[in-house]
């Protein structure tokens, strides 16, 4: 009786062995973030300030003042 509990407990043990490690090679992990430097600008050009625009540009189109 002894030996068929000690070889009972020995398949266990290697089966959830097996289990872990079929689960260690299955399981996907998420994507790592990218690196700052080899992100994408978020804008094709810098921004530019309102204040250096050409008057035209700043000028409201409804009451025609400049901003």
């Amino acid at each position: 009786m002894a030996d068929r509990l000690r070889e009972k407990a020995t398949v266990r043990a290697i089966a959830a062995e097996l289990g872990r490690e079929l689960a260690r090679a299955l399981r996907t992990r998420r994507k790592p973030h990218r690196q700052a430097a080899c992100r994408q600008p978020r804008f094709a050009t810098a921004m530019v300030m309102i204040s250096t625009r050409p008057e035209e540009d700043r000028r409201c189109p409804v009451t025609g003042r400049v901003t």
